[in-house]
């Protein structure tokens, strides 16, 4: 019996990792490795018509880990990645969250605007390239919080869903507070 209640509670927590946390950005149907352009359109990853906060952290995950090994290195955390988002096409996306707020954000969103919402660090304005440290805006060995020497999706989400609370709902004292707190 208690071999059992163990095997059931490893499928409990396999399910629910697989379901929080792909393990493969070929599993999302992402190779984004020479891509330099976002289609507002690809970041709905689960095809639901919803682009949301966590659909976006995990895209930009995936854009920045220019080999696939689902790990951020170093150096992929500090390159520049050419970047250009493409607005959306597809009339079956009726509804975008980048704010968090579980409302539709009623913005019909062009790669500044994008940038700004989903950015965590600041963004420059008409930029042509952006790093992963960017978005995160926290230095890598802070967000390597497992000394692994590289961040991984985990790490990464965890990370954006603390810190990117400034861009969203929150009153800007708490964000700030939040934020620089550290």
């Amino acid at each position: 019996m208690l071999k059992q209640k163990n095997i059931l509670v490893y499928l409990i927590a396999a399910a629910a990792g697989a379901f929080l946390c792909p393990h493969h950005a070929a599993a999302e149907g992402l190779n984004l490795e020479n891509q330099t352009q976002i289609p507002i359109d690809a970041l709905d990853l689960d095809a639901d018509g919803r682009i949301t906060r966590i659909e976006v952290a995990r895209y930009m995950f995936y854009y920045f880990d220019r080999d696939g090994n689902e790990s951020l290195t170093k150096n992929e955390y500090h390159a520049e990645r050419p970047i250009d988002v493409l607005p959306k096409q597809n009339p079956a996306i009726t509804f975008i969250d980048l704010d968090n707020d579980g409302q539709d954000d009623g913005v019909e969103y062009n790669k500044d605007s994008f940038l700004e919402a989903v950015m965590v660090g600041e963004y420059a304005p008409g930029s042509t390239e952006i790093k992963a440290l960017n978005v995160l805006d926290i230095y890598f060995l802070r967000a390597d919080t497992d000394e692994s020497r590289a961040i991984e999706l985990s790490e990464w989400q965890k990370i954006y869903a603390k810190h990117a609370v400034k861009k969203g709902n929150t009153p800007p004292e708490a964000a700030n507070q939040d934020h620089y707190a550290k």
